[in-house]
């Protein structure tokens, strides 16, 4: 019963073929006989140390140190598993209602940290920085720069029905430019 090849192994077997193909037209060795790790490591395409590691394996398994199914495993990628925060219903409810505290009462934007800081104290919230982020984006929160971060924006003021007045020489200064076009 054949076996599958990935394509991985049918490089590594044309890089073998090829340096062989290569010593057989010089007829002479193309690394000396001496350094196997250097030949196998120029014949297959693989480092050095990677040769070294998986003798050192194979060594191990012959010994009965190492169990040899971890011979034939890769190592797997590690899957990443999602935050382990989950906020509830009322929690989420609470969140909301703080946010709009900010802009209805105290008249100031909130950020992360203000909000993070009175979460922890009111609900106990666990959660970092990061996860609150997280959390207010996934239910449709969003975030914006204000005009400068260093400063508290202040709340919209009402604009006045009077307009401000314009001085009697701006008026003079637009006829005077309108004459000389």
């Amino acid at each position: 019963m054949p076996k599958n090849i990935t394509s991985e192994v049918r490089e590594i077997i044309l890089k073998v073929k090829e340096f062989m193909d290569e010593e057989k037209r010089m007829q002479v060795p193309i690394i000396p006989l001496s350094k196997v790790y250097v030949r196998v490591s120029a014949a297959t395409g693989v480092s050095e140390r990677t040769v070294l590691n998986i003798a050192r394996e194979a060594r191990l398994v012959e010994q009965g140190l190492l169990d040899p199914e971890t011979l034939k495993k890769s190592p797997k990628k590690r899957v990443r598993t999602k935050g382990k925060i989950e906020v509830d219903e009322y929690d989420l409810q609470v969140i909301r209602r703080k946010i709009h505290e900010f802009y209805a009462f105290k008249k100031e934007v909130p950020t992360i940290n203000k909000l993070l800081q009175i979460l922890k104290e009111e609900i106990n919230f666990k959660g970092s920085r990061e996860t609150l982020r997280k959390i207010l984006r996934k239910n449709g929160f969003q975030f914006r720069k204000t005009k400068n971060n260093k400063d508290k924006e202040q709340a919209p003021q009402q604009p006045t029905s009077v307009p401000p007045m314009v001085p009697p020489y701006i008026h003079t200064m637009f006829s005077h430019k309108s004459i000389q076009s």
